[in-house]
């Protein structure tokens, strides 16, 4: 068995312990991000409500499509901000998730794990929704935003690398 690894041929990944890992990590990139502030395609650190501007995420990002679509992504992040200011957009997605989709799904404990690796586990039960999976979340809020802008038809990628119509 090599360095860092557990029976059973899984590698350590670091949660619960200091050092090579987890928060800490996520801290350690969050201030190099940060001090490459103000150079162009850097990423900024300042929460999640930061909307990445011109399509940028970082070093990572940018909106590389035709440009024949450039008008396109742009009315919809015209209309999907607007739709996120508006309570009504949000309490008809709020009552989808809740109605339709089986939201908020519980948490689970799982003693067995927990007791395993040495800290309470608890899955988040995305299983337990209308469809089976997480994917619904994202679906509904597609649909409500494409019928805002009178789309009769949209495609959305469906998580397995097919794309449904």
């Amino acid at each position: 068995m090599g360095r860092g690894r557990r029976p059973g041929g899984y590698r350590h990944c670091g949660l619960g312990r200091s050092g090579g890992g987890g928060a800490a990590a996520h801290r350690r990139a969050a201030r190099r991000a940060a001090d490459r502030e103000g150079r162009p395609g850097a990423a900024s650190v300042k929460g999640p409500e930061t909307t990445p501007a011109a399509g940028r995420f970082g070093p990572y990002g940018g909106r590389y499509v035709p440009e024949t679509l450039m008008a396109a992504l742009e009315d919809l992040a015209r209309v999907h901000d607007q739709a996120q200011a508006d309570p009504v957009f949000q309490q008809e997605l709020d009552h989808l998730l809740r109605t339709y989709a089986g939201r908020p799904t519980p948490l689970s404990d799982a003693p067995r794990l927990s007791e395993r690796v040495g800290c309470q586990v608890l899955l988040k039960r995305e299983d337990l929704t209308h469809t089976g999976a997480h994917k619904i979340n994202n679906t509904l809020g597609q649909v409500l935003l494409a019928r805002r802008m009178g789309k009769r038809r949209i495609i959305a990628e469906t998580g397995a690398g097919q794309h449904g119509v």
